[in-house]
């Protein structure tokens, strides 16, 4: 017998099951309107069933095992859902077995929950795509509010975990160290530097020094040769190792003469390299060896953000709302932005984006929103533009025309990762509760 020991109420419906898991997954579909009630093709097999009954049930044909079927030679893949109708009615008992052939025509269903897992503890380091070299799949990183590093599958199982002492600070990189094809994980913490392999084995560990605030690494392969520099960044000072973990004698590191306020970035533009290191008085950008490679004409207010490369022009909004644009002669345009209130902003060479009060502007196309706290805009290679609303735990996804991707928004907390695996499937990932991951497929 079932035992029924968890409820929910959904509107005016309440539903049981056997455990918690199967509710919540009801409740993120109900929210995410990938529910049958906006299946087309559900519609059409109901329509023949009357509106009372005792009992309802209803079969997906992709999972149903029957030889009945085989007998009355029926193929699955050409129907979709076996419909059961059982109705008491004064002294006739009515049942009724129901299966509609599909008809050929688009069918536009929410995107589908590929899983929810719950860790112990609240998430600290949003999810992460990576990839798994052996088996060519994608999985995921990310770390909890105890410092517990997790490496995920992409059914959502827990396939490691390590205590690393320390929170992440900045992004993880993939790094083939030795060159032969196996990735590893590269990531600075609050104390260390730390490389890991597939297994979470520390591969190489550096100790920071005690008493420095460390902003995150950055990870440049300049000739796409695997000879990593490793740009350890703290707010006073830049640490550059090679991949034997030595210091890079050849990088002149006293060109930044104030503290730093973001990590470098690398970009590269024709045959040369450009690092750009933003400080709290000076943007400098320099050649591979930390050499002043383009002087900017005037001082710009711009400490604190983020500088992108589109257009091989260098792009970033100054404190005064400006949208700066910096050529590789060093001339700068600034453009006033409209709204007065602080922009988030997001560029790669092909498109830029920006946010502010409730407009989001993508490569010239507004989308009004509702007014919100919302995330930093991130871009999907050309294709898909991220933001979320953090008031409403809405995760949007929008196309380069700014046109809402469909069934979006979904539940989500976190800003969003995209991958697309193997197999061609869209995936994202994002936080759901605090310490739960929810990873959607769609179309």
């Amino acid at each position: 017998p079932l035992k029924l020991n968890y409820v929910t109420i959904i509107g005016n419906i309440m539903v049981l099951s056997e455990n918690k898991k199967s509710l919540e997954n009801i409740i993120l579909n109900f929210n995410n309107k990938s529910t049958l009630e906006k299946s087309t093709k559900f519609a059409e097999a109901n329509n023949n069933i009357p509106e009372k009954s005792n009992q309802l049930r209803v079969y997906n044909l992709e999972y149903f095992e029957s030889k009945l079927l085989d007998k009355i030679k029926i193929k699955k893949e050409d129907y979709n859902f076996w419909i059961s109708h059982f109705l008491i009615d004064k002294n006739f008992i009515y049942k009724t077995h129901s299966i509609t052939k599909i008809k050929e025509k688009t069918e536009k269903l929410g995107p589908k929950i590929l899983f929810n897992t719950k860790i112990n503890n609240d998430i600290y380091l949003e999810p992460k795509w990576v990839k798994n070299y052996v088996t060519k799949e994608k999985e995921l990183v990310l770390q909890d509010n105890k410092n517990i590093f997790y490496l995920l599958s992409n059914k959502g199982e827990i396939i490691w975990e390590k205590d690393l002492r320390s929170k992440i600070v900045g992004d993880v990189f993939q790094i083939d160290l030795y060159k032969n094809g196996r990735l590893q994980y590269v990531f600075n913490t609050e104390s260390s530097f730390i490389i890991l392999d597939k297994n979470g084995k520390e591969v190489k560990k550096i100790d920071h020094k005690s008493n420095v605030k460390v902003l995150g690494l950055s990870v440049f392969d300049y000739d796409k040769n695997k000879n990593y520099r490793f740009l350890i960044c703290y707010d006073k000072s830049i640490k550059m190792l090679n991949s034997k973990m030595k210091i890079v004698k050849g990088f002149n590191k006293k060109t930044i003469k104030h503290k730093i306020t973001n990590s470098p970035k690398h970009f590269r533009i024709g045959s040369k390299d450009f690092l750009v290191t933003n400080t709290d008085k000076k943007l400098y950008i320099t050649d591979r060896r930390g050499n002043i490679r383009i002087k900017t004409t005037e001082n710009l207010k711009v400490s604190g953000n983020e500088i992108f490369l589109n257009d091989n022009s260098f792009l970033i909004v100054d404190n005064d709302n400006n949208l700066i644009k910096i050529d590789l002669k060093g001339k700068i345009s600034k453009k006033p932005l409209p709204l007065e209130s602080k922009y988030l902003i997001s560029a790669n060479q092909n498109n830029k984006v920006y946010f502010s009060e409730n407009t989001f502007t993508i490569n010239n196309n507004n989308v009004i929103m509702k007014y919100g706290n919302y995330s930093e805009p991130k871009i999907f290679g050309d294709d898909f533009f991220q933001i979320t609303n953090f008031d409403e735990n809405k995760v949007y996804l929008f196309k380069s025309d700014g046109v809402t991707v469909s069934s979006f928004p979904l539940f989500g907390s976190s800003k969003a990762d995209f991958t697309i695996d193997k197999d061609n499937k869209k995936m994202i990932a994002v936080v759901g509760e605090k310490n739960e991951i929810l990873v959607y497929s769609f179309d």
